[in-house]
């Protein structure tokens, strides 16, 4: 299944298609796609092909998904004799330790603390790794609820019982469908 984030590459792929196909005098454009990704478009006047970079700017590592998919679409096979693609790579976020960790760890370790809450809503896998720093999996503490199928896998493989998932991965849906901690 395609992430939101993948289906707007895509669609910027698409559109880049038909720039190409329409518009072969352009030198240069410039599309932003995603917040994980930009594409710039030039001709090369050396061999005579287009060359789109295209950068990555998610984490190394997290872009293998997007790197297949761009790499497999059959827009870019079609025109591999006319079409150079380069995908790099370039991390714009970091994600490091905030400033109230501490005080969590704090929290999650006094005996109960997380027992008085109906909900630990977790919001991204990253945040699931910070939590699972702190707090091991028991049957003490409360639901669980996890933004996004990719959160929810990065829990589960860290041995909590996810207890919610909202049908969208953000948090007006979360909102709006969270049920009654009592009512699970």
């Amino acid at each position: 299944m395609k992430t939101a984030k993948m289906s707007s590459m895509i669609l910027a792929w698409k559109a880049l298609t038909l720039t190409l196909a329409f518009s072969p005098c352009l030198s240069t454009l410039r599309l932003k796609t995603s917040q994980t990704s930009s594409i710039a478009l030039g001709a090369n006047a050396e061999t005579d092909l287009f060359t789109v970079n295209i950068a990555l700017t998610r984490e190394i590592g997290k872009n293998g998904k997007l790197i297949e998919t761009i790499e497999g679409h059959p827009t870019r096979k079609m025109l591999e004799n006319s079409m150079k693609v380069n995908i790099i790579e370039m991390p714009t976020i970091e994600h490091a330790d905030g400033p109230d960790l501490e005080d969590f760890k704090t929290l999650a370790s006094e005996d109960a603390s997380l027992s008085e809450f109906d909900y630990v809503v977790i919001t991204s896998p990253e945040s699931a790794k910070v939590f699972s720093s702190c707090v091991k999996p028991s049957s003490d503490l409360p639901k669980i609820a996890a933004v996004g199928k990719a959160t929810k896998k990065a829990l589960l493989d860290e041995g909590y019982t996810v207890d919610f998932v909202p049908s969208k991965a953000n948090g007006e849906t979360l909102a709006e469908e969270l049920p009654p901690a009592k009512d699970m």
